[in-house]
């Protein structure tokens, strides 16, 4: 049995590497079309960047870059060819469907049943008892780092974040 797991994951291993492969080579030419606006070359580039997901817009100082880098991020895979939308239905469907048939009203009550917590009830309620303090924690990160924005003359937005929290972290 495990080496059978073993050999499945490797297969998916290979399949991920070359749907990567793909892609890159996809985004390499859309870099180098003489006829792709500007725009479409910046997003392929940035696409085509491994860049780490937290460390980079804590450095990068020109707003508009983190801006487009972080809608980049976000928009990855939703939409056109690369539309994980679809997939993500199959497998909640999937995943539905296999809890149904091992006699479990959902997918979460089928995850918990051997986990500590047990049942979605009880993680609903721990997680309902960090919102207060999750919320306040969060919004004093946000007053500090809406000070530091507004000493550069702008209102801090999600893109700001990761840079605004680095210069706090750098100035502690």
């Amino acid at each position: 049995m495990a080496k059978k797991s073993k050999i499945a994951k490797d297969a998916r291993r290979r399949e991920t590497v070359a749907r990567h492969a793909q892609r890159r080579a996809a985004l390499k030419l859309v870099v180098s079309s003489p006829t792709a606006s500007r725009a479409e070359r910046e997003a392929a580039a940035l696409g085509l960047q491994k860049l780490p997901r937290d460390a980079s817009p804590t450095r990068l100082r020109n707003r508009d870059v983190r801006q487009r880098l972080f809608q980049a991020s976000v928009d990855r895979a939703s939409s056109g060819d690369h539309d994980n939308g679809p997939v993500a239905v199959r497998i909640a469907r999937l995943r539905a469907e296999r809890a149904r048939l091992l006699g479990f009203a959902t997918h979460a009550d089928l995850v918990l049943a051997d986990q500590t917590a047990r049942t979605t009830d009880a993680v609903d309620t721990m997680l309902a008892s960090m919102v207060p303090a999750s919320v306040a924690n969060a919004e004093k990160e946000a007053a500090v780092l809406g000070e530091l924005a507004a000493r550069d003359g702008v209102e801090v937005a999600p893109w700001d974040w990761a840079f605004y929290s680095e210069q706090v972290r750098a100035e502690r």
